[in-house]
């Protein structure tokens, strides 16, 4: 018998659930649905059959340009997931990119209906109604250099439509590719937990990588940091610096970050049980992760603290009494 009393458990979710829950995988599916969406849709064959079936002459250029500019929202909301810190603060970062981004989409469709375009242009839109009120480069704004340039050559009264035409879709087509493959791959196979550090890499390199395994490692299990832990954490560390009683904690801000550092390293323990995590009753958040100084007390204590090593058995303990 424990002689930690278990508190009563929230249900459990059945195994895998765990992996929607990661703030990473909305953001990243939709940047490989709506880029998929965005290469079909754009294709000559794809953009006549559109044309045709809603019998609006150059319909799919807004069409596509509406979901290019969803796919960059996506891009910014992935960047905001991953940089991490407070959910509040990553809900209104969010919520103010997909708001100010349907304003894009919605002006793209506005403007498309103010101007005239009877002429179906499946190749060469952009440059063709370059001086075409409503329709020039505020309907491309945010895209290619390359459409810049021949659009802007083209004012001048200079040919360079091939830039348009020839050169940047299979420009696009790489950079979805890989793009794709970036995120597409590590869903396949297991990605490593951390980079690999070689002798010879100068300390900045040696400093980004060990901040992307922290940030990583963090987000695997960010849906399940408990509070209550970090508290109970807390409690502990004041007591030892008050005592002078666990090496490592000499102030009150090694106190804070080990205190912490506990939460990430209880919640593993969960994710790592067969897929399994139970939802806190009050979420926790990270502020060591947000100051590089406190990174490198966070990684120490992770990997020394005797107060985050007894977190991880107590979330061992209580797992183990859950499965019983």
């Amino acid at each position: 018998m424990s002689p930690h009393r278990v508190p009563p458990r929230r249900p459990v979710p059945p195994p895998g659930t765990g992996l929607w829950r990661d703030s990473l995988v909305a953001p990243s599916n939709a940047i490989l649905l709506v880029g998929s969406a965005v290469c079909v849709l754009s294709a000559p064959p794809t953009i006549r059959y559109v044309n045709d079936v809603t019998g609006v002459a150059n319909f799919s250029a807004p069409l596509v340009y509406a979901g290019m500019t969803a796919l960059s929202a996506s891009y910014l909301v992935l960047m905001i997931r991953w940089k991490g810190g407070p959910p509040e603060t990553q809900q209104r970062a969010a919520r103010l990119v997909l708001g100010v981004y349907a304003l894009v989409i919605a002006g793209i469709w506005v403007l498309f209906g103010l101007a005239e375009v009877p002429v179906e242009r499946t190749q060469d839109m952009d440059t063709y109604y370059a001086d075409t009120p409503c329709i020039g480069l505020t309907f491309d704004a945010g895209y290619q250099i390359a459409k810049y340039t021949a659009m802007a050559a083209r004012w001048k009264g200079v040919d360079w439509d091939f830039l348009s035409t020839d050169v940047s879709p299979p420009l696009v087509m790489l950079a979805g590719v890989t793009a794709a493959a970036g995120f597409a791959v590590p869903r396949v196979g297991r990605a490593p937990t951390e980079g690999l550090i070689r002798w010879w890499d100068p300390p900045v390199v040696r400093l980004a990588r060990q901040e992307i395994a922290i940030c990583d490692g963090i987000l695997a299990c960010v849906f399940c940091l408990d509070d209550q832990v970090r508290t109970t954490a807390y409690a502990e560390a004041v007591a030892s610096l008050a005592a002078d009683g666990t090496p490592g904690i000499r102030s009150p801000q090694q106190a804070t970050v080990v205190a912490e550092a506990a939460m990430p390293a209880a919640a593993r323990v969960q994710v790592l049980h067969d897929g399994r995590a139970e939802v806190p009753a009050r979420a926790g958040t990270l502020e060591s992760i947000s100051q590089p100084q406190r990174m490198v007390l966070l990684s120490r204590a992770l990997s020394s603290s005797p107060i985050v090593a007894r977190a991880r058995r107590q979330a061992a303990a209580r797992t183990a009494a859950g499965r019983d």
